[in-house]
């Protein structure tokens, strides 16, 4: 008895021979709604953190006259690059190929 729908036999089974038990509908798709969601509402959030690092930047603390703890500028650069792979992402659910094989350089 191959399995049936239901089966979870078959499911076990075919996750113990090593196969997907339910193969991937997405090969070749854009993403779907819910992967735009997320991948824009963190970029949103990445550029808000940046914009508000790079105003804190270079500023003291009103209350002492001393430096701030936090490394806004190691925060604002940790924002770009955060940004950098969240474009590559929505590149990736455009359906642009990205990475090293699809480069006019190839792999070094």
């Amino acid at each position: 008895m191959r399995g049936l729908p239901g089966d979870l036999g078959a499911c076990k089974r075919s996750l113990f021979l090593g196969k997907d038990p339910a193969p991937s509908t997405r090969e070749g798709k854009p993403g779907t709604l819910l992967d735009w969601i997320i991948s824009l509402s963190i970029a949103a959030c990445l550029i808000a953190l940046g914009v508000f690092s790079q105003a804190k930047m270079g500023t003291v603390r009103k209350k002492d006259q001393r430096p701030h703890q936090v490394p806004w500028g190691m925060v604002m650069i940790g924002c770009v690059f955060g940004l950098f792979l969240v474009v590559v992402h929505l590149m990736n659910l455009v359906g642009v190929e990205t990475g090293p094989e699809n480069s006019i350089f190839g792999r070094f």
